[in-house]
């Protein structure tokens, strides 16, 4: 316990003091970050009985405004906490030259952790629901479809197998762009890699949202179902003790899940959008510290690991087919396996570290998303909906977000500065204690 409180005191202390230097600026960017939220919705509103495709592009730049936004916020506190002066020389060096130290790189890695947390815990769909809101309070009527409804895979042909091909398109303009942004000097493709990147994992979300909701309404009309129903009123009748059960873990489920979601998975995802904020080089070195490798020894090897820079001049079979397994399977290297990496350094940062996170930031979300907006609302007093709809984004969003979410980003960023420096420290003791023996 005392070593818990230590390691909860020098967080809230770091990122306390973090905060409160770098108030103005996190200030100025939280607040084009609501500013461009929305006058986005405002924009894509008004447009989205013109052209779904328009609204959905509008859609995708706030969001990834949004998290250019958060990223800037977790580079300006690492560089002052010191997060990126833990990482070696000889590393930097690597980063540079394969283009891993760039913004819009950046932006592309944390693309995927980011619209995880915001598909996962339901901010996709109240965005996509206010979006329709939005739609509504300005034009009077709901004109024309959702933009849900627009982007509809039903029926198959030719609607579900144009988006289809409008996600190939997508996967293929996006990896084209980053092949440009990391042989040419140009850094404007690097950004429209990520906007690309973002519209096609936005088409894919929707898309699977629609795949399941399609299935589901199709399987309550099977036969299955009707067996499905009639097992189970056969169990509730013959066999009350494990109907009883049933429903004693179903209904624990609806209580320990979210429990769980909100306590430990919320904090290791946003944890590792800030690891990979530092570049996927860098937690790969993490996870060879992890492993007992010395901090030298790991930049060797991830050194040695990254490939040549190509020459160009090579046009051999074996080009060709390296240059397609890199177009099909980069991802998997570059963005998914980094972000799995981080997700698991949260975890294996140590018990302490991860149950320190894991409190401070349960309640700041709190804060965030209960305590905080209630007393927003009982300050204000009653009105009628058209009032809240209104001016709810003002008077109760704008400044739960001023507080809370830039006191959050400082902590996440705090917290990865603090793992480097537990997992490097481990390493080398372990280095230490096995050259003493």
């Amino acid at each position: 316990m005392a070593d818990f409180a230590a390691l909860v005191r020098r967080l809230v202390t770091g990122t306390a003091r973090a905060w409160w230097v770098l108030l103005p600026q996190l200030m100025i960017l939280q607040l084009l970050q609501w500013l461009v939220t929305e006058l986005s919705f405002r924009f894509a509103s008004l447009v989205i009985d013109i052209s779904g495709w328009l609204a959905l592009g509008v859609f995708g730049l706030s969001i990834l405004i949004v998290l250019a936004m958060v990223v800037l916020q977790m580079r300006l506190v690492s560089n002052h906490v010191g997060g990126r002066r833990l990482i070696p020389a000889d590393l930097r060096l690597v980063q540079a030259r394969v283009h891993d130290d760039e913004f819009g790189r950046f932006l592309g890695l944390t693309i995927l952790p980011f619209l995880c947390i915001y598909g996962a815990f339901g901010e996709i769909d109240r965005r996509m629901q206010r979006l329709s809101q939005e739609s509504v309070a300005i034009q009077d009527v709901l004109a024309g479809v959702t933009l849900t409804q627009q982007f509809s895979i039903d029926p198959l042909w030719p609607k579900g197998a144009f988006l289809l091909l409008v996600l190939l398109v997508l996967f293929a303009v996006r990896r084209s762009l980053e092949f440009a942004n990391e042989s040419t000097t140009f850094r404007g493709f690097g950004y429209l890699a990520a906007f690309a990147e973002c519209m096609f994992m936005l088409l894919i979300i929707m898309i699977l949202r629609e795949l399941y909701s399609t299935t589901e309404m199709s399987f309550r009309g099977t036969r299955m179902a009707a067996w499905v129903e009639a097992v189970g009123e056969w169990i509730v009748s013959h066999m009350a003790p494990v109907a009883s059960l049933i429903d004693m873990v179903a209904s624990g489920m609806t209580i320990i899940w979210p429990l769980v979601s909100v306590v430990l998975l919320l904090p290791a995802l946003w944890f590792a959008l800030a690891g990979l904020v530092h570049g996927s080089k860098v937690i790969s070195l993490a996870d060879l510290w992890q492993a007992g490798v010395s901090p030298k020894m790991a930049v060797r090897a991830l050194v040695r690991r990254q490939a040549p820079v190509d020459a160009g001049g090579s046009r051999t079979v074996r080009h060709v087919v390296l240059t397609v397994q890199e177009l099909l399977f980069g991802d998997l290297d570059d963005k998914y396996i980094p972000a799995a990496q981080a997700v698991r350094l949260a975890f294996r940062g140590g018990a302490l570290f991860l149950a320190a996170l894991s409190v401070l930031h349960t309640l700041l979300h709190l804060l965030g998303e209960e305590i905080l907006p209630w007393l927003m609302v009982r300050l204000l007093g009653g009105h009628v909906y058209d009032f809240w709809f209104r001016f709810a984004p003002m008077f109760v969003d704008l400044p739960v977000e001023l507080l809370i979410e830039p006191v959050r980003i400082t902590l996440l960023s705090v917290a990865f500065a603090e793992c480097l420096r537990r997992v490097r420290d481990v390493s080398e003791n372990v280095r230490n204690q096995e050259a003493t023996a």
